[in-house]
Parts: structure tokens; sequence; C-alpha cells
């Protein structure tokens, strides 16, 4: 992401998302191309500038702001991954309180909880965990992972903290390209979504798009219902149209509470794997003849396990007519049959077998971060990997180079149900070395 923003080369759909780490090489470019001759280290500050900008920007939002001004303890924090070594480094950019924001951004609220000079909380003790990790890495292989990544898997999931993609599947660092959003959320008109979409699809060539919801998922129950979340409200109108279109169906079928929950959650699965086979992105690919399969999963927090929804689609015959595109010279194939990607499948069913039963229940009824992950959707980047933690710990939103803008819808709905609702701790906004997409604005 950071890559691409360095550069002036047309990306296509993800030139608009690009412009917001534009913005940051217009403000530092001067300042450091004047501090440094050396081209790789004029790309490392550039990281680090873009991680410091959506660190001030998540400090200057009104949600952080709200919440320092009704007295909550949160803090923000600023993070750079090495991908040679596997570690983090703080840029010692963290704010935890009202003071911290500029004053062209500070907003005035009645009845403001005055505190106190309270000492930043640098995390030693996470960061001690992504010391153990990388420690325990093999050198070779990290840094066979610093050219390019190569991942197989775009994984289009739910935010929610007990779900984290590496450690379901069971895979490690490179494998899997990744978006998370509130409720797994794939639609036309989301450029988060999209600029991931283009960028796996396109530009990255994997082989397989998972779209993947859970069993419990709280954006879904939040549309199943009539109460006003603030903020929140814009994102889940997505989910209302689902339950409008099932709710008839799944209501008459099914008397128990729980199992219509269980069946809009599916329902939800289904109609974003619509959204993406519909999609002009992958209409595109499969026109020029691209190998590429979408897939529809759910994820069972008590148990561990996914299960394919048998909603899988690997051509244009599986375009609905009225979404269906006309291209010139598209490549006619066969009915190739459906790769159900059962060797996943059974990786996930090893990491289910391996969990502590007991720990897996306690899951269920609900969830508590400690911490908000904003990253980057680098499939070198997992954050629970790095961090050394397990499921029901990071609360997660991964994009293109880590942006966060207060006109993003996906961040934001992430960023307001973390803060207000979930009441993490800590937003941990983690950039990286060799980012592509600050590397693209440079140029």
């Amino acid at each position: 992401g950071v890559k691409a923003a360095m550069g002036n080369q047309s990306l296509g759909f993800l030139d608009s998302w690009l412009s917001e780490i534009k913005k940051v090489r217009n403000k530092h470019e001067k300042k450091i191309f004047s501090k440094y001759a050396v081209e790789k280290k004029r790309f490392e500050k550039m990281c680090e500038a873009n991680v410091a900008e959506q660190v001030h920007n998540v400090v200057n939002n009104p949600i952080l702001q709200a919440a320092w001004a009704r007295g909550q303890d949160i803090t923000v924090h600023g993070w750079i991954y090495n991908i040679q070594n596997g570690r983090l480094t703080d840029l010692d950019v963290s704010a935890n309180a009202l003071k911290f924001v500029s004053p062209v951004h500070k907003l005035t609220f009645p009845n403001a909880v005055s505190k106190g000079d309270e000492p930043i909380d640098t995390l030693e003790d996470i960061l001690e965990k992504n010391e153990d990790w990388a420690a325990a890495q093999d050198p070779a292989f990290l840094r066979s992972l610093v050219p390019s990544q190569k991942p197989t898997y775009l994984w289009l999931g739910c935010s929610d903290s007990r779900v984290p993609p590496n450690k379901v599947l069971g895979v490690g660092p490179g494998e899997v390209f990744v978006h998370r959003d509130i409720a797994n959320v794939v639609h036309a008109s989301d450029v988060s979504s999209m600029s991931v979409l283009e960028y796996a699809v396109h530009h990255l060539k994997v082989k397989h798009v998972v779209v993947c919801g859970h069993y419990g998922c709280g954006g879904v129950k939040a549309a199943m219902g009539n109460q006003s979340l603030g903020f929140l409200d814009s994102w889940l109108s997505e989910i209302k149209k689902v339950r409008n279109k099932h709710e008839k169906k799944i209501f008459s079928k099914y008397a128990v509470e729980k199992k219509r929950f269980e069946k809009m959650c599916e329902a939800n699965v289904a109609e974003q794997v619509h959204n993406v086979v519909n999609n002009p992105i992958l209409q595109a690919a499969w026109a020029r003849g691209q190998d590429i399969t979408v897939h529809g999963w759910i994820y069972n927090i008590q148990n561990g396990r996914l299960t394919d929804l048998d909603v899988s689609a690997n051509a244009l015959k599986f375009v609905s007519p009225v979404h269906k595109l006309t291209f010139p010279n598209a490549v006619s194939k066969g009915d190739e049959p459906i790769d159900t990607l059962e060797d996943i499948l059974e990786k996930n069913e090893d990491w289910a077998a391996a969990q502590d039963p007991a720990f897996l229940r306690s899951l269920v009824p609900s969830q508590k971060p400690t911490y908000l992950w904003l990253g980057c959707s680098d499939s070198r980047v997992p954050p629970n990997k790095v961090l050394g933690v397990g499921p029901g710990e990071v609360f997660v939103h991964r994009d293109i180079a880590n942006v966060v803008h207060a006109s993003d819808v996906s961040s934001m709905s992430v960023l307001e149900y973390a803060v207000h609702h979930l009441k993490v701790k800590h937003v941990v906004v983690c950039g990286h070395y060799g980012c592509g997409g600050v590397k693209a604005a440079m140029g």
C-alpha cells in the first residue's frame, strides 16, 4: 500500500484509496528526502510517517475525543513491523488524553472528565510476546518473505476478536491476504473492501477468495433488531438488506430464536459471496481466464470449526443476469470442478482439535478484547501471530496500508464499536516496512 502511494502509476480502483497515502507523501516527502539519500531508508521513513499520520487521524477523531471526555481509559499507539526479523517497534507517537488532540480538531464536551497526566502504558508485555514469537521463527523463512508476498487466499472476514484467520486456518505469515470489518460485509460502494479485492485479485493473483462469517456475529444480531447504534447504523444498513430479504423465510421455517440467528449469519455470508461474485473485479478476472474461486464459510466459535456453506463460484456462469457484464475477447472455459479447499479445512480441523474445549466455550457469550488492531491487509503481517496471542484478545480492522480516515465508514464503524461498545484499552495502528501502498505513493 505505502509502496504504491510512492509512485504515480495508475492502479485503477486503488487510486482513490491511495490518495490518503499521497497526502502523507505530500506532507513528509521534502523533509525525508532532504535528510536521507538512500532510497531504502526513504521508503522506511515514509512507512513510519504513514503510521504516525494514521495515529494522528485516530487521536483527532471525535470517537476517541468523546471516549476521553467521558473518562475512558484508552491509549492509541503507533507501531511498525519488520517483516525481515518479525519484530515490532513502538514509534513513540502514543496518546492517552484530550491534551494530545490538535487544536484545529479539538471539540468541546459538556461535563468532560478532567484527568491528570496519566503515564503512557507502552505495552511492554505484549511487545515481549512479539519478541518471543520472533525469536522462535526461522530467520531464513522470514527473510524469504521480504521481496514480495504471494498469498494463495484472500480472507474477507469479520473484525470479531474470536475469529483470527491465520490461527483458525493453521497457516503462517505470507499465506492469507486479509480484509476485516464489522460482519464481513463486502459491497461495491465501500472503497476499503473494493481496494483490497482489486489488489488481491488483479495484482496478487490469489486463487481463492473466502468470505467467512461466524455464528454469534454481533453485527448480524444488531441488524436483527432496531436499536440505534449511532455511526454504526450506516454500516449495518447493508446487513439490514440481508435481513429484509431473508427474514420472512427464516422466521417461518425456524421457531427457535437461536436457530433463526444462526441462519441469518449464514444468509449474510451467502449474500456477501453474491456481492463478490457479481462484482466487476471478479467478472473481469474470469473473463481473462484467471483461475479464481469464491467460497462462503461460517465459523463456529464454540468448537473452532469452519463449515463450507456450498455457495462457491469459479466462473462467469455464476454471475446473476442482472449484474453480468460483456467483455470483448472473454476467455471461454469449460465446467471446471470447484476446488473445495479440503486441505485448508483439514488444517482448521487439526487446529480446532488441539484447542481446549472449555476455552472455546468461554468465548461464546461475548468478546472482551483488550486491543483494537488497525493494520495492513498484507499477508506477511498477521496480528495474532506476531503478537503471540489467541482468539478473543484483538479486535481487528485491516485494509490497504493501514489507512484510517474519517470518511471511511468501514474503519470508522470498527473504531466506534471497539471504543464505545467493547471498551478496548488500546488502539494499535500498525504499519510495516516494505508496504506496497506507501511505495506506490512515492513515485
